[in-house]
């Protein structure tokens, strides 16, 4: 489902303060047919002398019946198989991406075929820690267990863009990836939920 597959709903200044600007813009990813699923609301934060924007992507499942209190039974829903966020960077140069998942950074010059990920293993044995991989063009490179904090980054030598999450032995996102060709992944867990 692509957020670009529809106009947004609305886009309006949400926090216009001294030196920091936010724009709210909210609608609906959409099917191959144009059948709107899932709600989003993404907030872009802009500050004065810097040149980066946050971006806060939040996916709702928006399409609730009634007062939305009656519970889930008889409510609309989306059966999720997979799904992700993927940004691309309008490189200048080459570019060089950087990983970490609790432990030390791994960094690559990574041409153009080139890659760098964390990633959670998938399993169904919540009896055990969930462990994860950092991996340097498809090799482990470093691993571990219940990282409670993992980054990915990706720059040219004037422009970058990075994400990042906490709790991410939640499974939530499952998986952090940069490419080489300039794209910036974030993967939730391949299962229904």
């Amino acid at each position: 489902y692509r957020g670009a597959a529809a106009a947004p709903i609305s886009v309006a200044l949400e926090d216009a303060g001294p030196g920091r600007a936010v724009v709210r813009v909210e609608g609906f990813h959409a099917g191959a047919g144009g059948a709107q699923l899932l709600r989003y609301v993404t907030r872009l934060t802009f500050e004065a002398g810097r040149s980066r924007v946050g971006v806060h992507h939040t996916i709702i499942e928006g399409r609730v019946l009634g007062s939305g209190n009656a519970g889930i039974e008889g409510q609309l829903s989306s059966r999720l198989d997979r799904a992700g966020v993927r940004l691309h960077l309008r490189r200048t140069s080459a570019l060089s991406g950087r990983v970490s998942a609790e432990g030390p950074e791994t960094a690559a010059d990574l041409g153009d075929a080139g890659s760098l990920e964390v990633i959670q293993h998938a399993h169904h044995d919540w009896t055990r820690p969930l462990a994860y991989d950092v991996r340097r063009d498809g090799a482990v490179v470093a691993s571990g267990a219940r990282a409670r904090q993992a980054w990915i980054g990706l720059a040219d030598a004037r422009w970058g863009m990075a994400a990042a999450t906490r709790d991410f032995w939640r499974k939530s996102p499952q998986r952090l990836a940069v490419r080489g060709n300039g794209v910036l992944e974030i993967e939730f867990p391949a299962e229904s939920f």
